[in-house]
């Protein structure tokens, strides 16, 4: 006890004796406060007693040792490099030693490997940055599209793919089959094993329009499975074509020809995807030549499934895409009827006890007979416009060959038997619009030549015979746009997914009479007036109709019909003037609003301004802007008529051909229109 005494008295001395060294402990001495002890035996000053701190001569007690700074830790490249390099090595190792230990690995062991890269490939995925550069995943060229589609990405389910391949096959087909699928290729397990792209290319034929089939959260969006679908079509057909180049088949036309009947028309392209995707079949079938025929073609059986029997059906129905499309589009001249195509529609119309020919092999033969046909009557029709002197060729010789060739088109419609079934509506549109093309080359014809032969010859038509004829052939061209607009109309009643390029042929009839109407009116022909309105009302009706019920086509569609409600207001208010002098609260100049708009892709074309605002006024100081707005017709000119008969109506439709007409085929303005302006394609 005296011990402890002892030891605590002498820490007591040794804190006073350093006390009374610094007479101040460390904390006072910061503070800079007077240190004192009111007993020298404590062992803390009074401060520090106070305040519960243990006294010291060394260290404030109070103090906190101060925070380091943070520092940017600098990691080495060669740091991360070496690990990369380090997992890359094990893993490959891995590899190559796997194979060999593979045999004496027991369950167990197998299953946790399983379990331990599966973990390692969740967390090497997690660190793998979306690529938010394109909406869709890519998918290898070298891969079944379809199965991609279905099994890996869940877009589409299997059920939905066959139930859209049903639905394809059995409701749009065969309103239009052109495309003479074998029965084997409507197999559903063989297409999806065989040619997947072909599958996907029919059932993006079923969300064109919504017809109520998904079943998944991205295919019950119509417009983003239509997206989706479109962009691998696609890319896979240009890859198939343009990269590999290679083991061409008739199941790849087939995928082009189905992508141009039944497209999606950009805006800004219009018609051109259409023209794209025939020209890219016909490229094909060059490639794989299948006009070229076997010598002993005649000898060979031709089964339901034989090559040689579906390589002819191939020949024709790229026939029938493209020369189609050349009664529309004249400069689109990619195929010709040659002795292979006559070989070709013969053999396959040779009946048989195998149910043959089908349905799909007799509608190509004389769809492509009928279009083989219109294209002899159009070369008949271009010699007479070509004649040097059409005063020596003979009217009736003109009607004779004329009643000729319709009834040959006639007998051709009869033979197919294609007349009160599905197949009938198709066929009798393109029907029609052959008679519209082959009257309005003959219309447009006479009147191309009435400046050549006289300057008076507008006032002399009316005593002449040629008036007579002309009369006859507007009179016909005006039913034969009647029932192709009626046709149309019925087809649509039918079914919503007619091909897109069905739409274009109303159209250019409607396009075809605003022509009319205005040839009429400024030659002076007052016993015959248009109701274009009418025919307009039917087409827009059917337009507006699949809109309401989401048609994606349709929606391109009404572009067209706006920008021809254009000229079709135009055409209702133009008058000519017979002088300058005629100053007519409606007389409008014609030529100077379609000089304004000359040039200009159909999307971008102008509403009709007033004759003060146009640019092309010469000699003249605008005063005031024309108050009305923008977005009005009515009355788009002002009284002052400077149209004259100098000026010809070819500058007319040289407007309308470049406006119109470079929407529905946006090439045409690389050609001269002055030289062929009578032809609206």
């Amino acid at each position: 006890m005296s011990t402890d005494t002892t030891a605590n008295d002498e820490g007591k001395n040794e804190f006073s004796k350093q006390w009374r060294q610094s007479r101040a402990c460390t904390r006072c001495r910061r503070f800079k406060k007077k240190c004192s002890f009111e007993n020298p035996s404590f062992k803390s000053c009074a401060r520090c007693f106070k305040n519960g701190y243990e006294c010291s001569f060394n260290e404030d007690p109070a103090m906190q040792p101060s925070r380091k700074k943070k520092r940017k830790i600098q990691i080495d490249d060669n740091t991360h490099s070496s690990i990369a390099n380090q997992l890359l090595s094990t893993s490959e190792n891995t590899l190559k030693l796997l194979p060999e230990k593979l045999n004496d690995l027991s369950e167990d062991s197998i299953q946790h490997l399983i379990s331990n890269y599966e973990s390692i490939m969740d967390k090497l995925k997690s660190k793998i940055k979306p690529d938010t550069s394109n909406e869709f995943p890519y998918i290898p060229y070298s891969k079944n599209l379809a199965k991609e589609l279905i099994y890996r990405y869940n877009y589409l389910t299997l059920a939905e793919v066959k139930t859209r391949l049903d639905f394809f096959l059995n409701e749009i087909l065969p309103y239009y089959p052109t495309i003479p699928l074998s029965r084997k290729l409507k197999n559903f397990d063989y297409m999806l094993e065989k040619f997947p792209l072909l599958l996907i290319a029919c059932i993006f034929v079923t969300v064109l329009n919504d017809n109520n089939l998904g079943t998944t959260p991205i295919s019950k969006d119509n417009l983003k499975l239509c997206n989706l679908l479109s962009y691998y079509l696609y890319s896979f057909i240009a890859h198939e074509v343009y990269v590999k180049c290679e083991q061409f088949n008739i199941q790849l036309i087939y995928v082009c020809l189905i992508s141009s009947s039944w497209c999606l028309p950009p805006i800004k392209l219009g018609h051109f995807r259409n023209q794209l995707n025939s020209l890219t079949a016909s490229n094909i079938a060059l490639c794989m030549g299948l006009n070229e025929l076997p010598k002993n073609c005649f000898e060979i059986h031709l089964d339901e499934e034989s090559e040689l029997r579906n390589n002819l059906r191939a020949l024709l129905s790229v026939y029938c895409s493209c020369g189609s499309l050349e009664l529309s589009v004249r400069r689109f001249k990619v195929v010709t009827w040659t002795q292979s195509h006559q070989i070709a529609m013969n053999r396959l119309l040779e009946t048989s006890s195998n149910q043959l020919p089908t349905l799909e092999d007799r509608y190509i033969c004389y769809f492509a007979e009928l279009v083989f046909t219109g294209h002899e009557i159009l070369d008949f029709v271009d010699q007479i416009n070509l004649a040097v002197n059409r005063s020596r060729i003979s009217l009736s010789n003109i009607k004779r060959a004329l009643r000729k060739y319709e009834q040959r088109l006639s007998q051709i419609l009869d033979q197919s038997g294609f007349t009160s079934t599905k197949q009938a509506l198709a066929l009798q549109i393109q029907y029609f619009h052959l008679l519209v093309v082959i009257y309005d080359n003959l219309v447009s014809g006479v009147f191309n030549q009435s400046d050549e032969i006289t300057p008076n010859y507008a006032d002399e038509i009316p005593s002449s015979n040629e008036r007579q004829f002309c009369l006859k052939m507007i009179i016909k061209l005006i039913t034969s746009c009647e029932s192709l607009v009626d046709q149309f109309v019925r087809l649509n009643n039918n079914i919503i997914n007619i091909p897109s390029v069905l739409y274009y042929r109303p159209m250019h009839a409607l396009i075809l009479l605003v022509r009319l109407r205005l040839i009429l009116k400024f030659q002076n022909f007052k016993d015959l007036e248009i109701d274009v309105e009418s025919y307009f009302t039917k087409v827009s009706r059917v337009i507006n109709d699949n809109l309401m019920k989401n048609s994606l086509v349709c929606s391109k569609m009404k572009v067209v019909l706006n920008k021809i409600e254009k000229w079709l207001i135009l055409s209702q208010k133009y008058i000519k003037s017979d002088s300058v002098e005629n100053n007519g609260p409606m007389n409008f100049d014609v030529v100077k609003i379609i000089f304004q708009n000359k040039d200009k892709e159909i999307e971008n074309l102008d509403v009709p301004k007033s004759h003060n605002e146009s640019p092309i006024k010469t000699n003249t100081t605008i005063e005031s802007q024309d108050p009305s707005p923008v977005n009005s017709v009515d009355n788009p000119f002002t009284a002052n008529n400077e149209f004259n008969g100098i000026i010809s109506l070819e500058q007319i439709f040289q407007g309308i051909d470049s406006d119109i007409s470079h929407y529905l085929n946006p090439l045409e303005s690389n050609f001269d229109l002055s030289t062929d302006f009578n032809r609206f394609s």
